[in-house]
C-alpha cells in the first residue's frame, strides 16, 4: 500500500484542485484489506481509497457505486479514479456513523435507523428479473445454497473449531439436518438486491440522513438478511421494543407482500444465518488475521443468536454452545449426558 506522501502526490495529479490538499490522516476502521485516507486543504476534505486485488469484490466498488447512484441510493460520489493504481477519490461523508450514536436516546437514534432502512429498501425493491433492464454491473455471486453453506462452514471452522476449540462439535453440526435444512430453505427463496454487510459501521450519518458505504459486496439475496444484519448488529445493542418498531417500520415502508408472521419466519432464519457468519468472521479476524479487537464482539453476537433461537425455535442443536456455563461441555457431551 502507498505511503501518505505518495497518496498526497497522486491526489495532486488526479484532481484539478489537488494542489490545495496538504493534510492527510489514515482512517483506521473495520477489517477490510482496503486503505482509506482523509485529505484536507482549502476548506474542504476528500477521501482516497486504495484497494487490492486480494478480494474480487474490491474491483466492483466503482461500478457498483455508479449503479447505486443511478438508483438514487445515498452513496458517496466518485470524484476521481486511477484504475491502474487501484485508487479512488470519494466525496467525504464525514466521520459520523450510525455506530457513533449507539449510546444516544432512542428518540435520537430512531430516525437514523429509519433513514438507513429507507435507503436499503431502495435496493430491496429491485428483484432478480428487473436487473437485466437496469444495465446492472457484474455483481458478486448470489446468495444460493452454496453461499449459505459457505457461511455456515465459516462458522464451524473459525468459531466452533477455531475459537471454541471444539472440532468434533463442528463436524457434528456440519452434518445436522436442521442446519442443512436452513441452507436449503433459504437457498430456494426468491431474491432481490442486498447490501450484504448492512450494519452500523457501514452506515454514515450526515445532516441526519443515512448514507451507505462498504457495499461492494452487492448481490442478490433475501432482503431480510440485510434487515437482520442491522437489527441484530453485534456492535450495537437494541432493546426488544426498538427492534419491534424497526421491523414494523420496514414492513410498512417496503409494503411486504406477505403476512407479517410469514415475513418474520424468514427474518429469523436470515438472522440466525447472519449471526453464524458474523461469529465465524470474528474468529477468523481475531485469531487468524491478528485483529483481536474483533473477539470482543463475540459475547454480543452470541446473545443475539440466543435471542433469535429463543424467539424462533430454530436450531436447538446450537444451544449447548451458546448458553453461558454450558460451552465447557460442548454439544457431544450434552448429548451423552455428561
Amino acid at each position: 500500500m502507498l505511503a501518505a506522501a505518495a497518496i498526497l502526490a497522486r491526489t495532486r495529479d488526479a484532481l484539478l484542485d489537488g494542489a490545495s490538499f496538504h493534510g492527510i490522516a489514515p482512517i483506521l476502521k473495520g477489517g477490510s484489506d482496503r486503505a482509506y485516507w482523509r485529505l484536507s486543504g482549502g476548506g474542504r476534505s476528500i477521501i482516497c481509497m486504495e484497494y487490492t486485488t486480494a478480494r474480487p469484490d474490491n474491483a466492483a466498488f466503482v461500478p457498483v457505486t455508479r449503479f447505486l447512484a443511478s438508483l438514487e441510493v445515498p452513496v458517496p460520489e466518485i470524484v476521481a479514479l486511477r484504475e491502474d493504481e487501484r485508487l479512488v477519490w470519494l466525496e467525504d461523508l464525514g466521520a459520523d456513523d450510525l455506530w457513533a450514536h449507539r449510546e444516544a436516546p432512542w428518540e435520537e437514534r430512531r430516525p437514523l435507523y429509519e433513514s438507513a432502512l429507507a435507503a436499503v429498501a431502495r435496493l430491496h425493491a429491485i428483484g432478480e428479473a428487473q436487473l437485466a433492464d437496469l444495465a446492472a454491473p457484474e455483481l458478486q455471486p448470489p446468495f444460493d445454497a452454496a453461499l449459505y453453506q459457505w457461511e455456515q462452514d465459516y462458522f464451524f471452522d473459525h468459531f466452533v473449531a477455531g475459537y471454541l476449540g471444539r472440532a468434533e462439535d463442528a463436524e457434528f453440526l456440519r452434518e445436522s439436518d436442521a442446519l442443512s435444512g436452513l441452507v436449503a430453505a433459504l437457498g430456494e427463496m426468491s431474491r432481490a438486491l442486498v447490501h450484504r454487510d448492512f450494519q452500523s459501521q457501514n452506515i454514515m450519518v450526515r445532516n441526519g440522513v443515512a448514507w451507505l458505504i462498504d457495499y461492494q459486496g452487492l448481490r442478490l439475496g433475501r432482503p431480510e438478511y440485510d434487515v437482520a444484519s442491522l437489527l441484530y448488529d453485534p456492535y450495537v445493542s437494541l432493546a426488544e421494543d426498538e427492534r419491534e418498531h424497526l421491523k414494523g417500520f420496514y414492513c410498512d415502508l417496503f409494503e411486504v407482500p406477505v403476512a407479517y408472521a410469514e415475513w418474520e419466519k424468514v427474518y429469523h432464519r436470515c438472522a440466525a444465518q447472519r449471526l453464524m457468519q458474523a461469529l465465524g468472521a470474528y474468529g477468523f479476524l481475531g485469531l487468524r488475521k491478528g485483529k483481536p479487537a474483533f473477539l470482543a464482539h463475540i459475547p454480543n453476537a452470541l446473545a443475539n443468536l440466543r435471542d433469535v433461537l429463543d424467539r424462533s425455535g430454530l436450531l436447538s442443536e446450537l444451544r449447548p454452545l451458546l448458553d453461558p456455563g454450558q460451552t465447557d461441555g460442548g454439544i457431544l457431551s450434552s448429548r451423552s449426558g455428561l
